[in-house]
């Protein structure tokens, strides 16, 4: 079984490209701690209807809930090494807002089975 679950916060604005084929793919980081009080990042992906719900209401410094699986790419850097980077594939994402931010009427997005790109 390959699933992750991680609370943290974006790192930077969420990068939503579309695909020659009109796929929407967003990018995002997302900073957790742990109980050292030290920051993990994470590169993360979304696709469709998860990447619209990223790109239109969550930006820098936002706490999010994610779901979702790692994966594992290997490439070569510009001077011929050989490298690895790590992902997290978003299968569910959730805006955690503090209560007052709730209160402003905006319920987190949560994708149906649907809208999930595998």
């Amino acid at each position: 079984m390959n699933k992750v679950i991680l609370c943290g916060n974006l790192g930077q604005e969420p990068k939503l490209v579309l695909t020659k084929s009109d796929k929407k793919i967003v990018n995002f980081s997302v900073a957790t701690k742990s109980y050292k009080k030290e920051s993990t990042w994470h590169n993360c992906v979304a696709f469709e209807k998860t990447a619209d719900f990223i790109s239109s209401y969550l930006s820098k410094g936002s706490k999010v809930l994610l779901e979702g699986r790692i994966e594992y790419e290997k490439y070569q850097d510009k001077a011929g090494v050989e490298k690895t980077a790590t992902k997290i594939i978003c299968e569910r994402v959730e805006g955690v807002s503090p209560k007052k931010e709730q209160e402003k009427g905006k319920e987190p997005y949560q994708p149906t089975e649907e809208d999930l790109p595998f």
